[in-house]
């Protein structure tokens, strides 16, 4: 078994069958593919055979069949990866500073040549993220560079094979492989004396400074903060200011030297928060201004007139500002499902692609376009509600959080419906506590997550259809399109009050009605 044979079984229990017309994605021929089903079958029992059929390949296999085989594969029989390989070296590198590889690949029973490979790849790979690979005579190697960018590397390896359960404690995810699993077990060792340091800082900044993290950002600075720590304990401690295009006094105190503090700050800024009022965010007039004119030359080129503005200036301002730091900081976080976005908007994604500020002065990605444009089409819906909210939801994904809002928001646009929270997978725990109707995700893993788990869920496409809707409809959901407000409920409420306070009365009791 390898990386490439656990990614078909990925594949096949989230979308049921493989298209051997087009295997662009696993950059396999339709024989080479066809070949590795028979290798992955002596490994599966009777019913979970992978089916031939049609240039198909088919499965009736659930993410818990997926679990238990990824789990049951001896050590000694996964084939890691080359940038498995590079990842360990990298993480070893963090927590004993000087890896010797040679013994390493022969404790992994792999060759020389293999060795060597990997080697000019790792140095291609470091380069790419600021660092540098140094040799250190007769011991082996070790990583160089700006101090925070290490740390960074290795936070970005680790953020994908850790969860953090209800009590914020760190713990390895279900799916990791035997690779994974040697490397985060390795980890998790080496920096159990910090974990409890770590555990209440960022409950210091969840609770005291009353910031509500998203499960992803929480998750990066927690792996973030352990490797500071550990490297602190090591002695090592950022001397040098990371290269920023926004600059900002720190407002929050978390650790006593000022620069890592500093850095702290930064990253904390860049992150994802769950709501509104938890939002980070310091003003930079010439990026305001910047925004501003981006905001300007979309609305232009649109039919739908943004009533929102002030809404949609501080989404656009709070999603542009993270990726800038982000970007300096060499990290991001990335999510599949926007690889769409485009050709299901590709009017509006292709108006923002083309703006100056956007592709050439900040140089965002596909993916922070494809957020861009999530959030502008979830404004143009919003603009265009008439309906009333009935059905209160949960949705629960391992998306991000403007993917999620665009979500909620294509639903509002259909359906009579308020939103009571957006949850993460690991944050199930969190519907004992809730008031809610219905809970909603659109990922076949995450439904069968969830009803493993006990609840039950509705599951519909992330671009809602026709038949999504319907189907809500007659499970009891209400369309918002053509609905009124009483006007002998309404009539007298009103009596009385200022222009003022009619307006506050009617935003705040009707949101789906007046902007």
């Amino acid at each position: 078994m390898d990386s490439l044979d656990l990614k078909l079984l990925n594949h096949l229990q989230e979308h049921g069958e493989i298209d051997l017309s087009n295997t662009k994605a696993f950059n396999r021929s339709e024989g080479s593919i066809y070949r590795r089903i028979d290798s992955i079958n002596a490994y599966l029992s009777k019913h979970q055979q992978l089916v031939p059929k049609n240039h198909k390949i088919q499965s009736k296999m659930t993410y818990k069949e997926y679990i238990q085989i990824v789990q049951s594969i001896p050590f000694y029989a996964y084939i890691p990866s080359q940038q498995e390989r590079l990842s360990f070296i990298i993480v070893q590198s963090i927590l004993k500073e000087v890896v010797n590889t040679s013994r390493l690949y022969q404790h992994l029973g792999l060759s020389m040549s293999t060795k060597k490979k990997d080697n000019r790849h790792l140095t291609k790979q470091l380069k790419q993220a600021g660092l540098c690979k140094e040799i250190v005579r007769k011991k082996g190697i070790r990583i160089s560079g700006q101090e925070t960018l290490i740390r960074i590397e290795a936070a970005k390896i680790l953020v994908k094979l850790f969860e953090l359960d209800k009590d914020n404690k760190l713990y390895l995810r279900q799916a990791n492989n035997p690779m994974e699993v040697l490397i985060a077990e390795y980890f998790l060792t080496e920096t159990n004396f910090i974990h409890n340091q770590v555990k209440n800082l960022i409950e210091t900044i969840i609770y005291q400074q009353n910031i509500e993290l998203s499960y992803p950002s929480k998750k990066f600075i927690f792996l973030y903060a352990m490797i500071t720590f550990y490297r602190n304990h090591l002695g090592y401690y950022e001397s040098k200011k990371i290269h920023t295009t926004i600059t900002f006094p720190s407002p929050f105190k978390f650790v006593k030297h000022s620069m890592e503090n500093q850095i702290f700050n930064h990253i904390l800024f860049s992150l994802d928060t769950m709501n509104k009022e938890s939002n980070v965010s310091i003003q930079i007039q010439w990026l305001e201004e910047k925004v501003t004119q981006f905001i300007s030359v979309v609305q232009s080129n649109i039919i739908t007139d943004i009533y929102s503005k002030h809404e949609l200036f501080q989404e656009m301002y709070q999603f542009i500002f993270k990726c800038i730091l982000r970007s300096d900081y060499r990290f991001d976080f990335y999510d599949n499902k926007l690889d769409q976005t485009a050709g299901k908007f590709p009017n509006l994604y292709h108006l923002i692609e083309q703006d100056s500020f956007i592709s050439n002065e900040l140089q965002l990605s596909s993916d922070q376009i494809a957020t861009l444009t999530l959030i502008f089409r979830k404004h143009i819906n919003e603009n265009k509600i008439l309906g009333r909210n009935t059905k209160s939801i949960v949705i629960v994904t391992n998306s991000s959080i403007e993917k999620a809002d665009f979500f909620g928001a294509t639903l509002n646009h259909y359906l009579d419906i308020k939103i009571v929270k957006t949850l993460h997978i690991n944050e199930l725990h969190a519907l004992a506590y809730l008031d809610y109707d219905y809970v909603l995700t659109f990922s076949n893993r995450i439904a069968t997550l969830i009803e493993e788990q006990g609840y039950t869920c509705l599951k519909v496409k992330f671009y809602i259809n026709d038949d999504d809707i319907n189907m809500l409809l007659q499970i009891g959901f209400s369309s918002s399109s053509r609905r009124k407000i009483l006007a002998e409920e309404i009539v007298p409420v009103l009596q009385g009050k200022t222009a003022d306070e009619m307006k506050e009365y009617l935003i705040k009791n009707y949101p789906s009605h007046f902007l």
